[in-house]
């Protein structure tokens, strides 16, 4: 059920949200995210990252093959996307 095409996916999705972001928030820049927990993300990161994922997730849903009842691998990818800022975000509240 859940084979190597889910695993890249998995691994497509949280770099491509890194990467996005990252970028997005070195061009853009704009208002930060959290300030307090995570002083360099920006909303312009933050959104990147999303539409990234987004990007990811059409890609694989339409070449990889990979099937979410509802066609949802956009959405799932996103969420996922989420999800893994959250984790970056509590990464940077333990540092702090």
């Amino acid at each position: 059920l859940y084979g190597f095409e889910w695993i890249l996916w998995l691994i497509g999705v949280v770099v491509v949200t890194d990467v996005a972001g990252y970028f997005a928030g070195r061009l853009v820049g704009g208002p930060k995210f959290w300030p307090r927990v995570s002083p360099k993300k920006t909303w312009a990161g933050t959104t990147a990252g999303w539409l990234g994922a987004a990007l990811v997730g059409a890609a694989f849903g339409a070449w990889g093959g990979l099937i979410v009842p509802g066609g949802g691998i956009v959405l799932l990818s996103v969420l996922l996307s989420v999800a893994s800022q959250m984790g970056d975000i509590a990464e940077s509240a333990l540092k702090r």
